[in-house]
């Protein structure tokens, strides 16, 4: 029997989160009951490649999910030999790891494992070759083929378009080992007793609560990057401190929206349990209208005396929808041939237009 994504047990040292463990021995994912929308969503888009069905995507993602099943298509004929086992389990030399990967493959004409994962965030991962994750993939790969010369980790991003892959041979298997099993002893021996501020803060769920967390916010820290600056006016940094602010930002921001969530949670527990906090009280405010019937809202609007010119201003056309609707919809190899197409005849014909702008950027 299938077993949605989300619903699938984790294993108390998960690959997932083997790299926030690494970093600090205290760290505990964030549990959010399933409201994450961006997770959501990838799981979605993980189903979808599972299945191998462009049309199980969610709305907008059809294009991510065909490009995922390209990037497969890409990897049988790289490994025209390979047995493929899609969403197996695979358990490390550690009975608190274990996990399920995307696509494990063994080739034995070359005798080598292949595993490949599939990220659809919209954020920077670690490459293969330096992906905690994926060296635990491995490791449990080989425990399933334990006689392969080789294992090839593969990382694909249809959303950033980016491709990695790295080449492990039977003599990093020991040292794979290692560096998982030093992990998980120190998480063992250490939760709760040392806390290291780090990049990874803004996901744990000890964030609003962690005396790490607390000290990278009001105390610079020289030994971390996710330091607040001795100059915090912007205006007279440094590039050096320009630089070391704006590595240091996005976790700071995280880590304060979830000590700020924590707060707004707990006054309102209290509030909605009979509690009171001077200043503070429980209001409602109407939601935002949502349209179940469109069609029949327009019917309503014209006979309201709204003109059809006023209407095609009303409803706008998502160009993006369109476009990734086009590529899922193409044949396979004529996908980003048909895109283009699309933009070129609608630009050519005046229907679209398209300018640029400018924004901040890390270089890769």
């Amino acid at each position: 029997m299938d077993v949605n994504h989300s619903e699938r047990d984790h294993a108390l040292h998960s690959p997932s989160g083997m790299k926030n463990r690494r970093l600090c021995p205290s760290f505990k994912q964030i549990d959010d009951g399933g409201e994450n929308s961006a997770a959501t969503e990838g799981t979605a888009c993980h189903e979808a490649v599972e299945q191998g069905d462009v049309g199980l995507a969610p709305e907008g993602c059809e294009y991510l999910v065909a490009k995922a099943l390209d990037f497969y298509s890409m990897l049988e004929e790289r490994y025209p030999g390979a047995e493929w086992l899609p969403e197996e389990r695979v358990y490390t030399h550690e009975e608190t790891c274990w996990g399920t990967g995307d696509l494990l493959g063994y080739d034995p004409a070359t005798n080598t494992i292949i595993v490949a994962d599939l990220k659809f965030g919209r954020n920077y991962v670690d490459p293969a070759g330096e992906n905690d994750q994926l060296e635990c993939y491995a490791v449990g790969a080989w425990n399933k083929y334990p006689g392969a010369d080789n294992c090839d980790v593969w990382l694909y991003n249809p959303r950033r378009n980016e491709t990695s892959d790295h080449r492990y041979t039977s003599s990093d298997r020991q040292d794979l080992q290692d560096k998982i099993t030093d992990t998980i002893t120190n998480a063992i021996e250490n939760e709760g007793k040392i806390t290291n501020a780090n990049k990874s803060c803004g996901l744990c769920a000890h964030a609003a609560t962690c005396p790490a967390a607390k000290t990278m916010l009001i105390e610079p820290v020289t030994s971390t990057s996710v330091a607040l600056p001795d100059q915090m006016d912007a205006s007279l940094m440094t590039a050096t401190e320009l630089t070391a602010a704006l590595e240091a930002e996005k976790t700071i921001v995280k880590v304060v929206e979830q000590w700020s969530k924590a707060l707004k949670a707990e006054a309102r527990e209290r509030l909605e349990t009979g509690g009171e906090i001077e200043g503070w009280s429980m209001k409602t405010r109407k939601a935002r209208i949502v349209v179940d019937e469109p069609d029949e809202v327009l019917t309503v609007a014209r006979e309201s005396g709204v003109t059809e010119e006023q209407i095609e201003k009303a409803v706008a056309v998502d160009v993006g929808l369109l476009r990734k609707a086009v590529y899922a919809n193409a044949d396979k190899g004529d996908k980003k041939k048909a895109e283009e197409a699309f933009l070129s005849t609608c630009k050519s014909e005046g229907f679209l237009t398209q300018g640029s702008y400018d924004y901040l950027a890390k270089e890769k």
